[in-house]
């Protein structure tokens, strides 16, 4: 048939995830207290050689249970770390299954940074 493009899974699946990156991204930077995500240099060194837009810092697996999140993050020394660590979890949980409509099972937030700001 004319018109029809064959969709291939893996590049769609690709996007969505990518997508699904950006709005944490997005969620997370939005918290009072974090500063930026930090990416490792593998990460660096994909997103340089691909010329492409990687999400630095966000990982995401699938379980049978939900989405894991691992988000690394940067944070100001002026805000609470505690605190900002455990609204950032709530945060992404509720925003992400409320807008995909999938379970999040957990939302890891590690701090590599803390900046005098």
């Amino acid at each position: 048939m004319m018109g029809l493009e064959l969709i291939n899974p893996l590049e769609t699946w690709h996007k969505a995830d990518r997508t699904l990156k950006e709005l944490i991204h997005l969620l997370v930077c939005e918290v009072n207290g974090v500063l930026y995500t930090v990416s490792n240099i593998r990460e660096t060194l994909f997103g340089i050689a691909c010329s492409k837009r990687v999400e630095k810092g966000i990982t995401l697996s699938y379980e049978e249970t939900g989405i894991v999140v691992r988000i690394k993050v940067a944070l100001s020394l002026c805000f609470p770390i505690l605190e900002t660590c455990c609204f950032v979890q709530e945060h992404v949980k509720k925003e992400v299954e409320t807008m995909i409509g999938m379970p999040v099972q957990a939302v890891h937030v590690h701090v590599v940074r803390v900046v005098k700001k």
